[in-house]
């Protein structure tokens, strides 16, 4: 870049007589360097906020796994985790004042994983080459996924390097914390320009409080990437990891109380061989978890100005946990698949015209909700026996159907961009077994012994289908501020659908039967169809408005006496809280590369009478996880 030392050089000849006339000057361009961001300028008209690689690198701390560290300076976003690494699975991203469970978190700008269990940090975040969130409405095709009405994150890849090289990098800290990792790109080999790149990484510390492991982690990455001459590109990425952990105990409310004096509780150390208190071994409360997953992307060229893009994947989770209940330990067998492609195409139709359609379809094995658990009773010796069958189930597959066009114009500094999605899911069916006298066999083998169904307990499949437009206004003001306005309309700026909700089936043995809202008259089974929760999320003011059906039979709402005897409580339990906010980052570097920022963020909720007089003693914690109304966050970035 030409500097200001170019000019006062130039000015000093010219002002020398002897030498003016015969001097010429060649231009002096002098080499400089400028800081490394740790977020990237976001012209986007959306609630947008992306992590630059350096972000990544500094942002990821010595773990280098957990996604969430990667929104610890993001407006809106608080970030806690239950160890200072960030690899426990007790952990909590709160964003505009609601949980993380309804968040997409995507890789590729694919669906690659379900909700809930499983694929918990799969990449190491050393093979990422930027992130980012949306934080509200978002254009057609982000947010693809089981829900998205919190938010949704987004990784994009490191693809293979165009030169040879090896990366290496080794990390220790307190409670035994280790972590190894290496990469080895190829560079580009031969006329084709093939490259690919292989990544290792092992990693194990201890539990910040009690016993056992935070986290035993390994992970193998492989990467591929093959240009082609006409501008196609092929690439492909395979991935398997592996993760256990031991969990951490949950306080109650009068403990939550009192925290200074249970500060250190967790599951116990040693067994205790009292009836009673087995359970509490930190032994018999862990998580294991291995996944495997396969992303490809093809792109090719369409004319000067088109390109399509087709990304199939495939993701398999295998993995159980073990945990506390009652005076027994209930192992879940998580058992996750996941198959989909997403096809678009892109056509810059004039320097100031952008067009996107795309179409996304994906299948997906449950859970949630749990298909089958099993209880063990721990004995004096630290063995587990048999016990019974605690949920034993059959479920059908998610499935997802999905057009989306998103139109993007600019003129000047003002960029205005609209689209729709239309969201079509197929919601599984559910049925249930009772599972008394069952024995102690695996899954596959347990239809052998023909148990028998739970008739208060089947819901039939569903499909929902759900338009989904969104419209968004961006005008920059000057170079480094900018207004961003999607509208707060019902309709307009939703982006996103949540038809996730795990469908109960509802009807249990005891209360509902009873009271008549359900039930089997002259050997006819009545049916349930649960139907989800439908949420439509506008951009922050309106944050998300909550329709909750209650159960129908046969498309047919039920109108029995016992019905119209729980509908005003079952109205009350889902009525939804509003919410209301804002957000304001300040930044300012006093000195050096210290930057200070600000980021007062104030949520205020209003929740139904139900939630007010909810029992307080039923209130558990782990740790204390969450945003709390109208709290600031002063923090110091390096």
């Amino acid at each position: 870049m030409r500097t200001p030392i170019a000019a006062a050089v130039a000015a000093l000849f010219v002002t020398a007589p002897a030498l003016a006339a015969d001097a010429t000057l060649s231009e002096v361009v002098v080499p400089g360097s400028h800081e490394a961001a740790l977020t990237q300028a976001d012209p986007q008209p959306w609630a947008h906020s992306q992590v630059s690689r350096e972000g990544v690198t500094v942002l990821g701390g010595p773990a280098q796994s957990n996604p969430n560290r990667l929104l610890d300076l993001m407006p809106s976003v608080n970030v806690e985790s239950a160890d200072g690494y960030g690899l426990s699975a007790t952990r909590n991203l709160n964003l505009r004042g609601k949980g993380d469970f309804h968040m997409t978190r995507n890789v590729e700008g694919l669906p690659l994983t379900g909700t809930g269990h499983g694929a918990a940090d799969m990449f190491d975040l050393e093979n990422v080459a930027d992130f980012e969130l949306y934080r509200g409405a978002m254009p057609a095709g982000a947010g693809l996924g089981v829900s998205n009405t919190t938010g949704a994150t987004n990784m994009t890849l490191r693809r293979p390097e165009d030169k040879f090289g090896v990366e290496f990098r080794q990390s220790f800290g307190t409670e035994n914390f280790r972590r190894t990792f290496t990469r080895v790109d190829s560079g580009r080999i031969g006329p084709s320009g093939t490259s690919f790149f292989v990544s290792a990484s092992d990693m194990q510390a201890d539990k910040w409080k009690g016993a056992g492991l935070s986290g035993d982690r390994s992970n193998f990455t492989f990467g591929l990437s093959q240009p082609f001459a006409n501008g196609a590109k092929f690439e492909l990425f395979a991935l398997s990891n592996h993760n256990e952990a031991h969990t951490y105990r949950a306080m109650n409310y009068a403990q939550m109380q009192n925290r200074d004096s249970w500060r250190t509780w967790d599951y116990d150390t040693t067994l205790n061989p009292a009836a009673g208190q087995r359970q509490n071994w930190y032994g018999f409360n862990r998580v294991v978890q291995d996944d495997k997953a396969l992303i490809a992307n093809v792109v090719l060229p369409v004319g000067n100005d088109g390109r399509i893009t087709f990304r199939p994947y495939y993701w398999k989770n295998d993995g159980y946990t073990l945990s506390a209940n009652g005076n027994n330990v209930r192992r879940w067998d998580i058992v996750h698949e996941a198959k989909g492609f997403t096809a678009q195409y892109d056509l810059k139709i004039s320097s100031a015209l952008d067009l996107t359609a795309g179409y996304w379809w994906m299948d997906m094995e449950s859970p949630p909700p749990p298909v089958y658990q099993k209880d063990y009773a721990p004995t004096a010796s630290g063995d587990l026996v048999w016990s019974k069958w605690a949920v034993l189930s059959k479920h059908g597959e998610h499935q997802f159907r999905s057009p989306f066009l998103q139109l993007t114009g600019r003129a000047g500094g003002t960029t205005l961009s609209g689209g729709v999605r239309l969201h079509q899911q197929v919601q599984p069916s559910f049925s249930y077994y009772q599972t008394a006298g069952l024995p102690d066999v695996p899954y596959d083998a347990v239809w052998a012994n023909n148990p028998a169904i739970d008739p208060w307990q089947q819901v039939a499949a569903k499909t929902f289908r759900e338009w989904l437009p969104n419209l968004s206004l961006r005008h920059e003001l000057r170079h480094e501020l900018a207004l961003t306005a999607p509208p707060r309309s019902r309709r307009l700026g939703t982006g996103g659908v949540d038809l996730q909700q795990q469908p109960r089936c509802l009807c249990r043995q005891g209360r509902h039967p009873a009271a008549g809202l359900c039930g089997a008259a002259a050997g006819n089974l009545r049916q349930l169809r649960p139907r989800p929760a439908l949420r439509r999320r506008s951009p922050f003011a309106r944050a998300e408005s909550v329709l909750q059906p209650l159960a129908r039979q046969g498309g047919q709402p039920l109108r029995s006496a016992g019905e119209r005897q729980l509908l005003p409580e079952r109205r009350a339990r889902h009525r939804h809280g509003r919410r209301a906010g804002g957000e304001l980052p300040l930044r300012r570097r006093p000195v050096g590369d210290l930057r200070t920022v600000v980021q007062p963020l104030l949520v205020r909720r209003r929740h139904s009478g139900h939630e007010r007089r909810r029992d307080p003693g039923r209130r558990q914690a782990g740790s204390e996880l969450g945003a709390r109304p109208g709290q600031v966050r002063p923090r110091l970035e390096a």
